[in-house]
């Protein structure tokens, strides 16, 4: 069974989506989520990366942050809290494409370290997000 749902997580006035897709051997996801991570998704998301992290195979999640319109504190629990999920179910865990307001916020914090950020440009496995990329229509 593969995750790739999409779920959505809604509350007035905004909708905040996960997506994922897989690496053609089916070992690395790469969620991305979509609009505001605060306190009202934090549980959702942290679902999300642990079902992620717990699929047969997987052994790497990527969060791209790239649609990430703001991040919250609860967001930032929300990231860590899916770094230890997945860490305790063995895999990697790395949060890539942080930008603008997110990135500053994750710097402030001094999460960024933890979360082993990769602004866009950086030398993380490009032919790994490459075919996430191509797979990732849904």
């Amino acid at each position: 069974m593969r995750f790739s749902a999409a779920r959505h997580l809604r509350r007035e006035g905004s909708v905040t989506d996960a997506f994922s897709g897989h690496n053609e051997a089916g070992t690395v996801v790469r969620l991305a989520p979509v609009g505001e991570i605060d306190q009202d998704v934090v549980e959702t998301l942290v679902g999300i990366i642990s079902d992620a992290a717990e699929q047969s195979g997987v052994t790497h999640v990527i969060v791209d942050l790239r649609g990430v319109t703001f991040l919250a504190a609860a967001g930032i629990r929300a990231l860590l809290e899916g770094r230890a999920e997945a860490l305790r179910r063995g895999c990697t865990y790395r949060v890539i494409n942080a930008g603008g307001l997110v990135q500053w916020v994750l710097d402030a914090t001094g999460t960024a370290e933890v979360l082993d950020p990769c602004r866009p440009g950086s030398d993380v496995s490009e032919l790994v997000l490459d075919d996430l990329d191509a797979r990732s229509s849904i």
